[in-house]
């Protein structure tokens, strides 16, 4: 990107910190101080997750950096503080559910870490605190953060107003899964001809994308329809045969309907 979708400005450098980085940074801030990062990178076997965690809530650790992972074994009652860096990383991802499973996540948090009687303290880290979600969770609104959320999924007419269909196509060699994301896109747009067919739209089509994922070349992209019975009726006309004839274990097709994951 050489410039800012939003303000035009062409001054753009790289945010955010990953643990190592924010591990470096608190260690010369905090000299004495024990510190321990948990995160998939520190981890050699599962034990050491286990041990990592005992230490801290036995209180052998003062500061503990980690990714989500570090929330699922953390006593709260031995915990005077907690910050939440870049909390936007989740709501930037490429998913229409981004705003709801970071509320989710953080007001789970927020929540079980303000149970605790004695004063506590929460600090989330953001670029961007007028983002309904941000905002919800600062003031533990959850009526405001459903509200706001339904307002824009309707306005950008995402589930529960319409549905959506991720399709995936995955292979071992590249032409293979660019050809058949071609026809099933070919056939795709035959549908809209189709009187029995519901009205839809097909998103990443035109600038088709193919990236490799292990071992793999993988294509995805998205169908947004409201009568998704219709459809599914008359694109299950060809389907059997289309599945029989292009796709096989080498070259595999996937169809997800309102999928949790959009990525």
């Amino acid at each position: 990107m050489d410039a800012c979708a939003k303000c035009g400005s062409k001054e753009i450098r790289p945010l955010g910190m990953g643990t190592q980085k924010l591990e470096s940074e608190i260690r010369k801030m905090f000299t004495r101080a024990e510190i321990r990062r948990l995160d998939r990178d520190s981890l050699i076997k599962y034990d050491d997750y286990r041990q990592i965690l005992e230490e801290f809530n036995q209180g052998n650790t003062d500061i503990l950096i980690g990714t989500q992972m570090v929330l699922k074994g953390v006593d709260f009652n031995n915990v005077d503080l907690i910050g939440i860096i870049s909390a936007d990383t989740l709501l930037n991802l490429p998913d229409y559910r981004s705003g709801e499973k970071t509320f989710q996540l953080l007001s789970e948090v927020i929540s079980s870490f303000r149970e605790i009687s004695f004063p506590k303290e929460v600090i989330i880290q953001t670029f961007n605190p007028e983002d309904h979600c941000i905002f919800a969770l600062k003031e533990q609104d959850y009526n405001y953060f459903y509200q706001k959320e339904v307002e824009l999924r309707k306005e950008l007419d995402y589930p529960p107003f319409t549905h959506i269909i991720k399709i995936v196509i995955r292979g071992e060699e590249r032409e293979a899964v660019k050809q058949r994301a071609e026809y099933l896109i070919s056939y795709l747009e035959s549908l809209r001809k189709d009187k029995e067919s519901a009205e839809f739209k097909l998103l990443g089509a035109v600038d088709m994308v193919l990236w490799k994922s292990r071992n793999n070349f993988k294509v995805q992209f998205l169908i947004k329809v409201k009568e998704l019975e219709r459809f599914n009726k008359a694109f299950k006309k060809k389907y059997d045969k289309m599945l029989s004839k292009h796709f096989d274990q080498k070259n595999r097709l996937t169809i997800d309907v309102d999928p949790v994951r959009m990525i």
